[in-house]
């Protein structure tokens, strides 16, 4: 989708007949500067009584990019590339393969018409566990033509939780790259059919389809319309990251992904048709799956996919493009001038410093968002020097949201950024910071507990009601609101700053973790009678997990290696993120009077 002028919009429209004679009106007083906050007021995107927020400032004279939040994400990306069928849609590292519109809607279509003979239609529900590999636009937009139920799972979890995850869902089908097939035995109890992703080798006289079985079966179909669904209902569900508790299944509705993706829209970040973004970070991850490949698709902007095994990889791929992108883009018959952006997480940013020096000219970077966790103002600072030595204008802006909310709910973008803030709340949502004990807003650079109201909120999450309404915030004048279980404080200029959160949860490798999770997980080994997970910086930005652990008293001769082999051995291992640097073996834990562990005595006697 190109940039175009709100003028050029109104034209289109007017030709079109899609709106009525007012609205049109209302965008053609839009043109004039300050009337565009009217034209927000009237289609709900800002509140009259909000105009004179500090932030909606930063909303004038944006870039007007329209999708349909009430069509589907299968037919808005349809929608979105009618005019560009030509136009490349991704590169695939892994075999160079450059894949343009119309191959990739072909593939879309006859992917969704195989499903249909597998019985994956409006009333299935189907599993994702896929690593990078140029399947992914396929995965997501095939299901979503059909109606169907789409989830996410995160593959970095031990088996038990992916089992969980698969029974909870009750799905139908499950999508499984192959390099996650050995998984399949342990986490497939109820042996739901498998399409395996990335074959390397035929599945014919297995208990596998492959991924080009049900095309090849779908292609020889007559072609087929997508099913009538509500824009409202349950389309897509991705897993927390824990930030709210223990991780959880979040439900979005196609209109909750589109109003994410407009939002975004909205930003100054150039994604457009002549751009190519390098996808980091897996889709089990709402910036994977929600902020880099559905925006992309209905931007245009052609995606750079890239099948690793691990981080090292992701990082070693990353610093290579940048290195020879412009060799890249020679060797492809690529546009010279094509920028780059990458939406990634912070340690990816980090890489990048550490390989700065062997880098001549950066100049083709167009945007770069860092999201899973905040920087600071003087490592942004550094950063931006390091990088306008090597001729890049641009400069490493925050964001901060959450998969609750598909994505971001403020971002600094190019033109409006404070170093260290998590930016300015984005088009479509509202924040305030209000005190502890109350829902009291607090006045700028006072720090409170941080809610959001925003047309991108997450359903519900899936089977566990009553924490949906802990989270969703009725106040007394009757408007919802999210609780985001995170500290922060606006300055006077709109910008919000994150402090701290009010749940248990760490950040290691910019992988938020729930420690409520890693003493569940600890807990289950049948020597554990009590476990108390506290953490610690070791390098001035993660932080690593210690465990202190309660044995049984038939087990307290155990030794930390035959605990850590009996937590390993069961169905809710540990990550390697989650795996505690330290495991103390102790007799009693200091209670408060809830009955509750209290921490800060664990704290105050480490120091």
């Amino acid at each position: 989708m190109k940039n175009i002028t709100r003028e050029e919009k109104i034209n289109e429209l007017m030709k079109s007949g899609k709106y009525k004679l007012e609205e049109l009106n209302l965008l053609q007083d839009a043109i004039l500067g300050d009337l565009y906050l009217k034209h927000l007021i009237e289609t709900g995107k800002i509140k009259k009584e909000d105009v004179n927020k500090p932030w909606v400032t930063y909303y004038k004279d944006r870039p007007y990019k329209f999708i349909n939040v009430e069509n589907s994400l299968y037919q808005n990306y349809v929608d979105a590339n009618k005019d560009n069928q030509d136009g490349v849609a991704v590169y695939y590292s892994n075999n160079d393969r450059i894949i343009k519109h119309d191959e990739l809607q072909d593939m879309i279509d006859a992917f969704s018409r195989g499903l249909l003979e597998y019985g994956i239609d409006n009333n299935a529900r189907v599993g994702v566990m896929i690593l990078g590999s140029f399947e992914e636009p396929i995965c997501l937009l095939s299901p979503n033509k059909n109606g169907a139920l789409l989830k996410y799972i995160d593959f970095l979890k031990g088996p038990g939780s992916i089992k969980e995850d698969i029974e909870k869902s009750k799905l139908n089908i499950l999508f499984m790259d192959e390099l996650l097939l050995p998984l399949e035995p342990i986490i497939n109890d109820n042996n739901i059919p498998v399409v395996v992703l990335n074959a390397t080798k035929d599945y014919s006289n297995t208990k596998y389809l492959s991924f080009d079985k049900v095309l090849s079966e779908g292609a020889s179909k007559p072609l087929n319309d997508s099913y009538n669904t509500s824009c409202d209902d349950p389309s897509l569900i991705i897993n927390s990251s824990g930030t709210t508790g223990i991780p959880k299944p979040i439900v979005h509705s196609n209109k909750t992904v589109n109003s994410a993706t407009q939002k975004l829209f909205f930003t100054d970040y150039p994604m457009t048709r002549d751009n190519f973004i390098l996808k980091n970070i897996p889709s089990h991850i709402g910036l994977g799956s929600f902020t880099t490949l559905y925006s992309s698709l209905l931007s245009g902007t052609k995606i750079i996919l890239n099948r690793t095994e691990n981080p090292e990889q992701a990082f070693e791929y990353m610093i290579g493009l940048l290195m020879n992108y412009k060799d890249f883009l020679k060797s492809h018959d690529f546009n010279e001038n094509d920028k780059l952006l990458m939406f990634t997480s912070p340690m990816f940013y980090r890489v990048i410093m550490q390989a700065i020096d062997g880098m001549d000219d950066l100049s083709f970077c167009g945007a770069m968002l860092g999201a899973g966790s905040k920087m600071s103002k003087e490592e942004l600072n550094f950063m931006k020097q390091k990088l306008l030595e090597k001729k890049c204008k641009m400069s490493i802006c925050n964001g901060y949201g959450q998969n609750e909310s598909a994505g971001a709910i403020a971002l600094n973008d190019n033109s409006h950024n404070a170093f260290g803030s998590a930016g300015y709340p984005v088009i479509g949502t509202d924040i305030k910071v209000v005190e502890l004990d109350s829902y009291n807003e607090v006045p700028p650079f006072t720090e409170g507990r941080i809610l959001e109201k925003t047309d991108s909120e997450f359903l519900h999450y899936e089977g566990m009601e009553n924490e949906t309404h802990r989270v969703k915030i009725t106040l007394d004048d009757g408007s919802e609101w999210f609780d985001s279980k995170d500290l922060g404080y606006f300055d006077d200029k709109g910008f919000i700053f994150i402090t701290g959160r009010t749940t248990r949860v760490l950040i290691r490798s910019d992988f938020k973790l729930s420690m409520d999770m890693i003493e569940s997980k600890i807990k289950h080994s049948p020597f554990v009678e009590e476990c108390a997970i506290i953490t610690q910086k070791t390098n001035g930005i993660d932080e690593d997990p210690i465990a202190y652990v309660i044995l049984k008293d038939e087990f307290k001769n155990v030794s930390k290696e035959e605990l850590i082999d009996s937590i390993q051995n069961s169905e809710t291992k540990l990550s390697e993120f989650e795996m505690p640097i330290e495991f103390n073996m102790v007799d009693e834990l200091p209670y408060l009077a809830s009955g509750k562990i209290d921490y800060q005595k664990i704290l105050s006697k480490r120091k």
